[in-house]
């Protein structure tokens, strides 16, 4: 997870403060800031369970290359993708994984 690239990071950059390096590159791989990423930050990860509106989803999500979804965190909570529910991940099963969305539905 983010924890380990940012540890990985530091000692293949040699530096102490990614945050220094926010837009730049190092070794040849670019660092942005983490809503490019994982927007819904671990702490409010049951976000992604509960129904998201459009233009919401659009406005957080518009800039993010990838969606760190933190499934560790739900490891012990067991939350399900729900049919209809209008999640975000449902949303974004939906989108992204159609087929593992029809097989988990």
């Amino acid at each position: 997870g983010p924890k380990l690239i940012t540890r990985v990071l530091k000692r293949w950059c040699q530096m102490d403060n990614i945050g220094a390096f926010i837009g730049k590159e190092c070794n040849n791989i670019s660092l942005w800031i983490t809503d490019r990423f994982y927007p819904v930050p671990c702490p409010a990860w049951e976000k992604y369970f509960v129904p998201w509106k459009k233009n919401d989803v659009e406005r957080i999500f518009s800039a993010t290359y990838g969606a760190h979804v933190w499934n560790f965190m739900n490891s012990r909570k067991k939350k399900k993708v729900i049919a209809g529910s209008g999640s975000l991940i449902e949303h974004f099963f939906q989108l992204y994984c159609p087929t593992t969305y029809r097989n988990v539905i």
